[in-house]
């Protein structure tokens, strides 16, 4: 298209100069008279003064030339414009990749945050989409190559959601280098799906808190090592509000209340324990004791604290099917 355009320029040039210099020499007009009827030919078709019935035929015909150029060059540009603004949207739409998931994660974001959060969530067996301008394309081609499913996309875009199937997702992980557009996409997310499971990095501690306890979101600071075993920790499971790694396992630390009769309910910590988890606190009542002791029944209104590996974390969950989750 752009080669089209200059070429179009240069012939306009030319047929000009030799319109201009016709209607000097053949129809005696002045430079400036026949400057301006060339350019109202090229731009309106507008010959003015001008008797066509009287023209040399060299001179008409170059008035028709002129005046079918003008047409096509508005109508190139009127192209040049339309493609401008529609094929880069066209182009996105066509190449986007369909995404059928369902249960799986939304990761906004690829950078080096974001690439390691894709990686722990592999090594969790975890389904994800990622969602990325494409900045950083070299990136973008590692998570390609590793199988990630990667969806080129602007996040300020509402859109963008939809294409990684939000209706469809467990929860989604907002992990970009911007805290005002990681606010954005999780306020544009809450308008989707207000059940979904958010959490969002954020780099202000005080902003971090309101927007905590404004919406209900999950934050995890990004300063330390840790921060990509945490995002995938807590994006998988609700309960989650801690994690760590040990000799390449990942442990969570979950919050379980107890607050329906199920199945869990008169079992001792012993038991509870026998399944390889810690608890770490127990809150009956007016108690709270850390470390509690194994022979301890869990009672109805519970607080359980526990720490242990994600497969474990979703067998208790089975025990406590009909109890509600402590949301953290």
């Amino acid at each position: 298209m752009k080669k089209i355009f200059v070429y179009l320029t240069w012939i306009f040039i030319f047929f000009s100069a030799v319109t201009i210099a016709v209607l000097m020499i053949a129809e005696e007009k002045s430079f400036t008279n026949s400057v301006f009827i060339t350019l109202m030919l090229f731009t309106a078709g507008e010959p003015l003064n001008l008797n066509l019935d009287n023209l040399e035929l060299i001179t008409g015909t170059l008035m028709v030339i002129q005046a079918a150029m003008g047409l096509m060059c508005v109508t190139v540009g009127f192209s040049v414009i339309v493609n401008y603004l529609v094929s880069e949207k066209i182009s996105r739409l066509m190449a986007r990749e369909k995404i059928r998931m369902k249960d799986h994660i939304i990761i906004c974001g690829l950078g080096n945050v974001g690439y390691q959060i894709a990686k722990e969530l592999s090594r969790l067996e975890q389904d994800f989409v990622i969602i990325d301008r494409g900045d950083d394309k070299d990136l973008v081609e590692v998570a390609k190559k590793r199988k990630c499913k990667v969806l080129i996309e602007n996040l300020k875009n509402s859109d963008s959601l939809d294409a990684a199937q939000i209706q469809h997702a467990k929860s989604m992980i907002i992990c970009t280098g911007n805290d005002l557009l990681n606010m954005e996409v999780a306020l544009m997310a809450r308008e989707k799906r207000e059940d979904i499971i958010i959490v969002m990095r954020m780099f202000d501690q005080d902003l971090a808190k309101k927007v905590k306890n404004a919406f209900g979101l999950k934050i995890a600071f990004s300063a330390s090592g840790l921060s990509a075993s945490v995002f995938a920790a807590a994006s998988i499971d609700e309960a989650v509000f801690q994690s760590v790694r040990v000799d390449k396992e990942l442990f969570v630390s979950a919050k379980l209340r107890i607050e329906n009769e199920c199945d869990i309910i008169g079992k001792t910590l012993d038991e509870l324990m026998a399944k390889d988890l810690v608890v770490l606190k127990l809150i009956s009542g007016k108690e709270r004791l850390k470390f509690p002791r194994g022979d301890r029944q869990i009672q109805l209104g519970d607080i359980v604290y526990v720490t242990c590996s994600l497969p474990v974390l979703k067998e208790i969950k089975k025990l406590v099917h009909n109890c509600d989750v402590v949301k953290s």
